[in-house]
């Protein structure tokens, strides 16, 4: 699942699309969005229940290793959010 924006309808609808899977086991998140709120984590909690997670933290768009340190410093910044939001949960 693709997790890229705050728009909670998306989820849903991601969500529903795997219950067509019988078996499946785990459920792979690729973190873009890191400004989640308590209810929204809640929510996906209550997707995710069940199932063995594997997250990924962001990495579309950001670099560690830019030559401009602004880019170093926000890239930093958002994956720093993405281990604040996987403690939270």
């Amino acid at each position: 699942m693709h997790l890229v924006s705050k728009d909670t309808k998306q989820w849903v609808a991601d969500f529903d699309s795997l219950s067509g899977f019988d078996q499946l086991d785990f459920i792979e998140i690729w973190a873009e969005e890191t400004d989640i709120s308590d209810k929204e984590l809640q929510l996906l909690k209550s997707f995710l229940s069940g199932y063995e997670v594997i997250v990924h933290a962001p990495f579309i768009n950001l670099s560690l290793v830019s030559s401009h340190n602004s880019i170093n410093t926000a890239s930093l910044a958002t994956i720093k959010k993405s281990i604040n939001l996987e403690q939270r949960s």
